[in-house]
């Protein structure tokens, strides 16, 4: 099955194809408030490298988030609309699944975290396949809403209740002021960082992902598929059953959990 992945949660917008050999091409840009003018665009030009047409894609995936809600709204509409128009499968991928693939064979905890913005970061925390599994990370708690100390805080006692020598980081929260720095501090070498270009969201680990659940039957309902809110937005989202969560509360809308 050839699977489009949508990234849209986060600043680092991208367009990714995978089928069953791994990835046939992605393209991403880092361009704030720009996802609503690039996304087509980038959508073209990925199936353009990869000599394909839109009806070649048999499959979408699109980041559910947490994440920026414009930004969560313009990839779920086109992700929604291309799906029903064209009668293929759906499936949404929660944003901190799709990021903490990216450390999807590191020994111990991955501690997926991405700027919340206001002061936060939106986390969860998973054991990694290992190596080999060939699996996605199995999340061990909630999608939380925290500041940075309330997080790093937390993790010494995830660690003993898991049996694990250490925890790797993915995401932008490493770039937020002091972050890394609490980590060591906290941790010392238990805290390690999954590498270079493994603090952004990428498009093909949400293809990976949606690929994965649609192959075992996952099947996402366009017109139920909501974006998943882990804290209240800042401005007022449109009220349920007009395509939006309620305010203050989590849309789930059929996203794996």
């Amino acid at each position: 099955m050839l699977v489009m992945g949508i990234e849209t949660a986060t600043p680092a917008l991208g367009v990714a194809l995978v089928d069953g050999s791994g990835v046939v091409a992605e393209a991403c840009q880092r361009r704030d408030r720009a996802h609503a003018e690039q996304l087509l665009p980038l959508v073209r030009e990925v199936l353009s490298g990869a000599g394909l047409q839109p009806r070649d894609v048999e499959g979408l995936a699109v980041s559910a988030g947490p994440g920026s809600f414009t930004g969560l709204r313009i990839g779920l509409a086109l992700a929604k609309g291309w799906a029903y128009a064209a009668g293929i499968p759906l499936c949404g991928v929660p944003t901190l699944d799709a990021l903490a693939h990216l450390a999807l064979f590191a020994p111990g905890l991955v501690c997926a975290a991405l700027d919340a913005r206001r002061g936060q970061v939106y986390s969860a925390l998973y054991r990694s396949a290992g190596e080999g599994a060939g699996d996605a990370p199995l999340r061990l708690g909630p999608y939380r809403c925290l500041e940075p100390g309330e997080l790093l805080a937390s993790l010494p006692g995830e660690l003993e209740a898991a049996g694990a020598g250490e925890v790797w980081f993915v995401g932008d929260a490493l770039s937020l002021p002091g972050f890394w720095e609490g980590a060591r501090a906290l941790l010392g070498a238990r805290a390690r960082r999954a590498g270079a270009g493994h603090e952004e969201a990428r498009a093909w680990c949400v293809a990976a992902l949606g690929r994965r659940r649609l192959t075992e039957g996952w099947r996402d309902d366009p017109f139920m598929l909501l974006p998943l809110y882990v804290s209240p937005p800042s401005a007022r989202p449109p009220a349920a059953g007009r395509g939006g969560a309620v305010e203050g509360r989590a849309g789930r809308g059929g996203v794996p959990g």
